[in-house]
């Protein structure tokens, strides 16, 4: 499966290894994977949310997997995911740099939720 890389964190490292990226063997790596991990998962999650089409087939999917193993998600949607995943540096820049500080955020706090709080 073409998205797999985004909802497992195993296929997204197999991936990268298969790309020459060193294995996550140090603690080190590890961290560095999952930082990029994250940032293309809230990069999909972005391109779901301001895409019209794929954000009307998300209503009521209880997850990325439940919204691409529907039977409403056909070619034509993954085409155009794809579209705007496959280019992170044109039109859905600002999607990007966005799904990057959420996912800095993520990494340190475990959610995104907590982004702009000012307390602890």
């Amino acid at each position: 499966m073409v998205l797999k890389p985004l909802m497992d964190f195993e296929s997204f490292v197999g991936i990268s290894a298969a790309q020459g990226i060193t294995p996550p063997e140090t603690e080190n790596v590890k961290s560095i994977l999952e930082k990029q991990f994250f940032i293309y998962q809230q990069f999909a999650r972005r391109i779901i949310f301001h895409q019209p089409t794929l954000f009307m087939k998300s209503l009521e999917r209880v997850s990325f997997k439940d919204l691409i193993l529907s039977d409403d998600f056909s070619m034509v949607d993954l085409a155009r995911f794809l579209d705007l995943f496959l280019r992170p540096m044109e039109f859905p820049l600002k999607w990007f740099k966005d799904a990057v500080l959420d996912a800095l955020a993520i990494s340190r706090h475990g959610t995104a939720a907590n982004v702009g709080s000012v307390g602890e």
